[in-house]
């Protein structure tokens, strides 16, 4: 799957950069044969690697490269992952063509959507399979892409300080990369993957194991402490301990704005879900990463048929995907670094 930049580098270690609007989580990651093994790992505040809501290029890569220093890694390359705000990701249905006619098809009849043009934007597409639908072929594909303004000037300063980067992606990659290693849950076929970051969450839905659906939902953690604050004027570490702690106080107007923002994110949730349910299918399972509130998940477990599983590498020992194995070693590892090590198993993909 080539998206957005990949530039076919194989390397035996990888520096993996997970740019967010809070953090930026990096790891590094050694491949032996079919294991991958993080073996070092940083959170670090991003506040200087955006002015104005914009990437600086300096910025990033000098703290890539001190990551790199600290920790002595040599002969890597960098995979990035930008923020959802700077990318526009699809996943397109495309019917009764030839897999060897895709390219061509998806150049002529997707890559001018949403003003988007090849004259300003790098656009790029990846397989992600097919399904059988009332005797049609059904392909589906990821469709991504970025404006050059915001990659080459990244491209041109990691090259200033010769590192290679092997690939450029977005939030929706990295979760469909991910999601590789819930493959062989022959029991949950039908899933959805929640991306709970701080101002939007991402959704994937996968039916037989295939995504076939994403969407961006306006709602994060920071948007929802932001609203609570407005509303309440509760102090900000307070509503935080309130929503991750899920134990619930004697203030009234707080508990009615966060069950207002909880039923909010839900509704947006069960609504994807019910897309795709009839009397075949169903979605049994939820793959949550970053923070699950414990009301929420409450709510979206609470009529039994919903598995919901907030996955941390650093929980267990390994993690098998479809042919390999990928380990977090003694790295404590939250579950916002696991778009970063989604994008350490596409290496096997």
């Amino acid at each position: 799957m080539d998206i957005l930049i990949k530039n076919n580098i194989v390397k035996s270690t990888k520096v993996i950069v997970d740019v967010g609007h809070k953090y930026i989580k990096l790891i590094g990651v050694k491949f032996e044969n079919k294991h991958a093994v993080i073996f070092c790992s940083d959170k670090i505040d991003s506040g200087n690697v955006f002015l104005d809501d914009e990437i600086n290029a300096h910025e990033l890569t000098k703290l890539t490269a001190g990551f790199i220093r600290q920790n002595r890694i040599r002969n890597c390359e960098v995979s990035l992952s930008l923020p959802s705000d700077m990318t526009v990701s699809k996943i397109i249905e495309v019917r009764n063509i030839k897999e060897k006619d895709l390219d061509k098809h998806i150049k002529s009849e997707h890559y001018n959507f949403n003003r988007i043009s090849p004259l300003t934007h790098i656009i790029d597409w990846g397989y992600l399979g097919k399904r059988e639908e009332n005797g049609d072929t059904v392909m589906y594909c990821l469709l991504s892409t970025t404006s050059k303004s915001t990659v080459l000037p990244i491209l041109s300063e990691f090259t200033i300080r010769k590192i290679k980067v092997g690939l450029i992606c977005d939030g929706f990659c990295s979760q469909i990369w991910f999601s590789d290693l819930f493959g062989n849950d022959f029991e949950h076929t039908n899933k959805l993957l929640a991306d709970f970051g701080q101002k939007t969450t991402k959704i994937t839905v996968s039916l037989q194991n295939i995504p076939i659906y994403c969407r961006e939902i306006d709602i994060g953690f920071e948007s929802i402490v932001n609203t609570i604050f407005g509303e309440t004027g509760v102090g900000i570490p307070d509503i935080v301990d309130r929503l991750k702690c899920g134990i619930k106080t004697d203030n009234t107007a707080l508990e009615e704005v966060v069950s207002f923002q909880m039923s909010a994110l839900q509704n947006e949730i069960n609504r994807v879900i019910q897309m795709f349910e009839d009397d075949i299918v169903s979605i049994t399972k939820i793959i949550w990463t970053g923070t699950l509130i414990p009301d929420l998940e409450k709510r979206l477990g609470n009529d039994g048929y919903i598995t919901i599983d907030n996955f941390n590498i650093s929980d267990v020992d390994s993690q098998s995907g479809s042919d390999y194995v990928i380990s977090a070693q003694t790295m404590q590892l939250d579950g916002s670094f696991n778009n970063a090590v989604g994008m350490a198993v596409q290496t096997y993909l």
